[in-house]
């Protein structure tokens, strides 16, 4: 699901905002573009106490907005603000789709380091935040999971899409570990 989160936020905002550029580099790289652009991941997930083999997982989701070619203070306020405002309400109260919980918007912060300002580039951090519920798998559903995540991780595959993936029901090979 955490994929599937991630995917549909840069669907809605490719579709909905398309001068705002995805930039799917490694975290911490350098952003290669100079048009207004973001990157997106969940930094967080914290799980509720499991009942009835399902429990209720709470997401962090932080997109970090990038402008560039800022003169001034004023230059930057001007732009800033209502491309932040813009990028909340396209994802605030969404389930885009998906099993999830509307999507809340928690607020932004302004984490732009002297260098960049310098340049004149300014980084705003944007906090949202889902849930969706858990449902225990089998552990051949589990081992299909390590798989995919070694295969990508050791030969250097591409990232699966949401659809990768099949679970099947929760009540299919259980065992009684």
């Amino acid at each position: 699901m955490l994929a599937e989160i991630e995917d549909a936020i840069v669907a809605r905002l490719t579709a909905k905002a398309p001068q705002l550029k995805y930039v799917n580099v490694p975290h911490g790289a350098p952003v290669p573009v100079t048009a207004p652009s973001y990157l997106l991941t969940i930094l967080k997930g914290n799980a509720g106490r499991p009942a009835m083999n399902r429990a209720k997982q709470e997401v962090g989701i932080k997109l970090w907005v990038r402008i560039t070619n800022l003169k001034d203070d004023a230059t930057r306020r001007k732009a800033a603000y209502p491309l932040l405002e813009a990028v909340a309400q396209l994802l605030f109260n969404e389930r885009l789709g998906l099993d999830i919980t509307h999507i809340a918007y928690e607020g932004f912060v302004d984490i732009t380091e002297h260098n960049d300002w310098s340049s004149g580039i300014a980084i705003f951090e944007m906090s949202f935040s889902t849930s969706y519920t858990v449902e225990k798998i089998s552990d051949e559903a589990a081992t299909d999971l390590l798989s995919l995540a070694m295969n990508i991780l050791l030969d250097g595959k591409t990232a699966p899409v949401s659809g990768d993936i099949q679970l099947q029901d929760s009540t299919q090979g259980e065992s009684n570990d």
